[in-house]
């Protein structure tokens, strides 16, 4: 994995798989917009404890929004190239390990 996919991950507090796989849906569905049950049901995530800290510290870094507890992908031109170049990098199967170890070694578990 480069040195960009590893700072763009820590710029972006992208530190957990739960992050990586909530962006990654969203980037898949760009039009979603939903509360954070929804949003924890459609991906396949459940509403774990940590779910919508998870969403809340995703929005806290401007890469996923919330209007009126109602969470979508940021919309801002800048953020969506860089996520969708995070999802076509992890398309890579060599690359997903890669990011995959990295954010198993860098998880913070906390609940």
């Amino acid at each position: 994995m480069n040195q960009t996919v590893t700072d763009y991950l820590e710029t972006n507090h992208i530190d957990s798989v739960l992050k990586l796989n909530i962006l990654l849906f969203l980037i898949h569905h760009p039009d979603f917009r939903g509360s954070g049950p929804e949003l924890a049901e459609c991906s396949y995530v459940g509403n774990t404890p940590c779910f919508e800290k998870n969403l809340d510290d995703l929005c806290s870094v401007g890469v996923v929004e919330r209007v009126e507890q109602r969470y979508q992908l940021s919309r801002q031109p800048d953020v969506t190239w860089s996520l969708h170049a995070l999802a076509q990098t992890f398309e890579d199967p060599l690359t997903r390990q890669e990011i995959l170890a990295h954010l198993d070694h860098h998880t913070v578990w906390s609940i």
